[in-house]
């Protein structure tokens, strides 16, 4: 395993050798002009994925590229995003539901039951209208 102060190095010295040259496709100014570091390398060495990694660009640019308010707005948009993915998640593999038809002597009633993970309250649900905490 790689040193970290090492592997910082590295990344330090080839960001500092790419800014040198002008390249608005591959080395934009707004990203690496007076920076030891270009967010690509950091997003990459820190594996943070599509989200995160947006969330990182736009606040290492924030202000450079476009309005500070308008960066700042993207990296928001992209962290709530990731929040968002990541409770659903969370809520489908917490969420607890049963379903079934249940004959009444007056005909099937589609009845649903279960438990809401985020207000922790029981629902159950009758031919599509929900009652909570029953």
């Amino acid at each position: 395993m790689m040193d970290i102060n090492k592997k910082l190095q590295q990344i330090m010295t080839e960001s500092e050798n790419n800014c040198d040259i002008y390249d608005p496709v591959n080395n934009p100014s707004h990203y690496c002009e007076g920076r030891a570091y270009e967010p690509i390398d950091v997003i990459n060495d820190w594996e943070l994925g599509f989200d995160l990694g947006n969330v990182v660009k736009y606040i290492s640019r924030a202000g450079r590229k476009n309005n500070l308010l308008e960066d700042l707005k993207k990296a928001r948009f992209y962290l709530n995003h990731q929040i968002n993915m990541l409770e659903l998640d969370e809520d489908e593999n917490e969420a607890s539901e049963e379903r079934m038809d249940v004959y009444t002597g007056q005909g099937s009633e589609n009845i649903a039951y279960g438990h809401n993970v985020r207000n922790n309250k029981d629902w159950i649900e009758i031919n599509g209208k929900k009652f909570e905490e029953v």
